[in-house]
């Protein structure tokens, strides 16, 4: 495994405009029921005296990745360059033990 790739965040700088899941949608040319980033606001009701936040959020790839060793569907791979954790859409059940497993879900 080579490069490992990350995802940088200005939190500073993130309106919660979205456009970084429309970006991940269009260079991994996903259908738009499918989504691989989410923006997580934290402060949606405007509670004066707290300050909104913006997180992206997405799958960060780890080392030891619970979800590949929960997913009785054996549906997670890691690719051999980039390190990253991939899902086999079509080997999914939809039990979501993935998702229970994820220390960042």
């Amino acid at each position: 495994m080579s490069t490992r790739y990350a995802f940088v965040l200005d939190v500073n700088k993130c309106t919660g405009c979205h456009a970084c899941t429309l970006a991940c949608q269009i260079a991994n040319q996903l259908p738009a029921e499918r989504q691989w980033r989410q923006v997580r606001t934290f402060n949606e009701l405007h509670v004066p005296g707290v300050e909104t936040l913006h997180l992206s959020l997405a799958c960060n790839h780890c080392r030891d990745a619970p979800c590949m060793t929960q997913c009785p569907a054996l549906a997670y791979r890691r690719d051999e360059n980039t390190g990253a954790v991939l899902i086999e859409a079509e080997a999914c059940v939809g039990c979501r033990y993935c998702a229970w497993a994820c220390p960042y879900d």
